[in-house]
């Protein structure tokens, strides 16, 4: 029996593709709106395709749908600062239109943001895990419009109808990355041993993250469906590892995993970069009974098995 329809906004990306599957096994029907096709396939699947800026053809899909999970924005950290103002122009706009349309249609029971743990907080001088309140200092746009995005979700959101849980997911990488246009060190490590290229390390490789591996990402998300928590103001959760990784040991581990060797340039620090980014999960682990699964050494090993699967990994 179905637990109801759950709308994916940009559902056709590396998270989506995942989720749509975690969805579909948990009995949900899934509604895909993007702007290319899935690769997934399923009588409880419908995909529309469209662009966010078109907010009428995009309220069409919320009238049939229990549940919205908003997963797309137009940038990554290190493009957002390429052209800040189109940044702004294409993820916050969208998203406010499109949210003034909640609150009238009461049948939508959960909205779900995924925002970012790796940027709304910015460099830190004490290196502890960082939790919901610590201050939010953004250093990339990327950081600052998620950061933007999560005050307007909150001003229109509050004391609606409608529980809202905004994610602030670490690192995450698994299967289904894009590895032609790689987000993050994980993906560029394992792009430059499929196409024997070097990688560019921006500082010495002491930057410290926290990876998340997809799968435990998309548990999360089904765990705020299942929660029975009525919020009416919105729930911040941090979703990560709680683990610090320097990025040295993520290329010493895909050399390992690998049998190979990636090639390593070493360039000048960027401004953008966080020295330090490591999530407190405690908060999750409470209010969703949450808590990831997947150590980073297989989870490397996953995303190695399923390149090497793929006929067409690229």
């Amino acid at each position: 029996m179905s637990k109801g329809k759950c709308l994916l906004v940009g559902g056709n990306g590396f998270i989506g593709k995942n989720l749509t599957q975690r969805l579909l096994e948990e009995n949900w029907e899934v509604i895909v709106y993007d702007n290319t096709n899935p690769l997934i396939k399923s009588p409880n699947l419908i995909h529309i395709e469209g662009s966010i800026e078109d907010t009428t053809f995009l309220a069409k899909a919320i009238h049939s749908a229990d549940a919205i999970i908003w997963l797309v924005h137009t940038s990554v950290p290190a493009t957002s600062m390429y052209n800040v103002e189109s940044d702004l122009s294409s993820n916050i706009p969208p998203l406010i239109r499109f949210i003034q349309l909640l609150p009238d249609n009461l049948k939508i029971k959960k909205f779900i943001y995924l925002s970012s743990g790796g940027t709304v907080y910015g460099d830190r001088d004490i290196k502890t895990p960082i939790d919901e309140s610590s201050a939010k200092d953004p250093i990339s746009s990327y950081g600052l419009t998620k950061l933007i995005a999560e005050e307007y979700l909150t001003f229109f959101l509050k004391r609606t109808s409608i529980s809202t849980f905004i994610l602030r997911p670490s690192n995450v990488y698994g299967r289904h990355q894009n590895l032609t246009k790689p987000q993050g060190i994980i993906g560029h490590a394992f792009k430059s041993i499929i196409h024997k290229q070097s990688i560019d390390i921006y500082g010495d490789g002491s930057i410290i993250r926290d990876y998340i591996h997809v799968n435990d990402l998309a548990e999360a998300i089904i765990l705020c469906l299942k929660s029975s928590i009525n919020n009416h103001f919105p729930k911040i959760l941090n979703i990560g590892s709680g683990q610090e990784t320097p990025i040295n040991s993520i290329i010493e581990l895909v050399n390992k995993i690998t049998n190979l060797t990636v090639s390593v340039n070493r360039m000048p620090e960027r401004p953008f970069d966080c020295k330090f980014n490591v999530l407190s999960i405690e908060k999750a682990k409470q209010e969703i009974g949450w808590t990831p699964k997947i150590e980073l050494q297989n989870g490397l090993h996953d995303v190695w098995e399923w390149i090497r699967a793929s006929s067409k990994p690229l």
